[in-house]
C-alpha cells in the first residue's frame, strides 16, 4: 500500500528536488495522468478533470519542519486548543524576557531610559523569535507518516481504486505554509471554488474517529447527501459529521466553499478529540487500514452520485 512505501521512499517532501521526485513517481504510478498545475512557485499535483468533476478529493503533499512542541489538533474542544497555543507561547515568553533583562544587567542600562527600553525590546524581540524558530522550525522531518503522508496515501489508493470521471484528485503544494497551494488554486480556479465538492484529507491514519468538517453550504447539497449516507459506523471506526463553524480543522478544505474536511482522531474524555505528535520526529504511528476505510467509504460514495 503507498502509506508504507512513501514513508519509506519519500518522507519527505520539502525542497524542490524532493517534489520533483515524487511527482515523477505519482506519474508513473497514475501512467502519466498527473501533471503539475504551477501556480506562481506552487506545484500543485492534478490528476483528472478537476472542472468535470462532481467531487475533488485533495491533500497535501508537503512536509513541515521538524519541531520540538507538537502541533496537537483538537477539533472539537476550541478552549483547550487556545490555551494549549497561549501555553507555548508562554513557554518561549518567559526565557526571552529574562535574557532580554540579563543583556540589561550586562551593560549595566536602565529599563526606563529610552536607550535601555530600546536595547530591552530589541534582545526580547530577537531572543523570542530566535527561540520560536529553533523549537517549531528545527530542520527537515523525516517522519511525517500522519501529517501529511496518511492523507496523500488515501489519495492514491482511491484514485488507483476508482475510474470515474465525476471524480479528479489534487495534492496541494505548500499547505504548511499557510495553505498557500490550495489558495492559489482556487483563486485560480473560481468555478471550483464556488460549485465543486472538495474532499480534503489530513492526518487520517492514526485515530479510529474520523471527523468530517462540513460547511454550511455544502451541508445542504444534494452530492453530500450522498456522501453522508455512505458515512457508517463499523465495529472499528466512528464517523462523525460536524458544521465546520464549530471545528479547528486548519486545512485545505478552507480554500473553497464547499470544502470538507476530514481528519482521524483518538479521544479521551474532558480532552475530547484530539490528533497529537505533529510536526514532531515521534509522528510514526500509523495504521494502514484507515486508509483502506477511507477507500471503501468513497467508493462506495463514487458509485451513487
Amino acid at each position: 500500500m503507498y502509506l508504507s512505501f512513501l514513508n519509506g521512499h519519500y518522507p519527505v517532501r520539502h525542497t524542490k528536488d524532493e517534489k520533483r521526485a515524487f511527482f515523477e513517481y505519482v506519474q508513473k504510478e497514475t501512467d502519466g495522468k498527473a501533471r503539475i498545475e504551477q501556480i506562481s512557485w506552487h506545484s500543485n499535483i492534478v490528476i483528472g478533470d478537476p472542472n468535470k468533476a462532481k467531487v475533488i478529493f485533495t491533500a497535501h503533499y508537503d512536509t513541515p519542519w521538524r519541531a520540538f512542541l507538537p502541533n496537537l489538533m483538537l477539533p472539537t474542544n476550541r478552549l483547550l486548543y487556545l490555551a494549549y497555543n497561549i501555553s507555548i507561547a508562554l513557554v518561549l515568553l518567559a526565557p526571552a524576557i529574562a535574557g532580554s533583562f540579563l543583556i540589561l544587567k550586562l551593560f549595566s542600562l536602565d529599563r526606563m531610559s529610552r536607550l535601555g527600553s530600546a536595547v530591552w525590546f530589541l534582545s526580547y524581540l530577537i531572543l523570542y523569535v530566535g527561540l520560536f524558530i529553533l523549537v517549531m522550525f528545527n530542520g527537515k522531518n523525516r517522519h511525517n507518516y500522519n501529517d501529511n503522508t496518511s492523507g496523500t496515501a488515501a489519495v492514491l489508493e482511491l484514485c488507483k481504486a476508482v475510474k470515474d470521471e465525476n471524480a479528479a484528485f489534487i495534492l496541494f503544494d505548500h499547505e504548511e505554509w499557510g495553505k498557500l497551494g490550495s489558495k492559489a488554486y482556487a483563486k485560480a480556479h473560481p468555478d471550483i471554488k464556488q460549485e465543486t465538492l472538495v474532499i480534503n484529507l489530513d492526518c487520517v491514519a492514526n485515530g479510529t474517529n474520523f471527523i468530517f468538517a462540513v460547511p454550511d453550504k455544502a451541508s445542504g447539497s444534494e452530492i453530500f447527501s450522498a456522501l453522508k449516507n455512505c458515512l457508517k459506523d463499523t465495529d472499528a471506526y466512528r464517523a462523525l459529521v460536524y458544521p465546520s463553524k464549530n471545528i479547528s480543522m486548519n486545512s485545505d478544505q478552507m480554500s473553497f466553499d464547499l470544502g470538507v474536511g476530514v481528519c482521524a482522531c483518538k479521544y479521551k474524555p474532558r480532552i475530547g478529540y484530539y490528533c497529537d505528535k505533529i510536526h514532531t520526529v515521534h509522528d510514526t504511528e500509523v495504521s494502514e487500514d484507515n486508509i483502506s476505510y477511507l477507500t471503501q467509504v468513497f467508493s462506495e460514495f463514487l458509485g451513487n452520485v
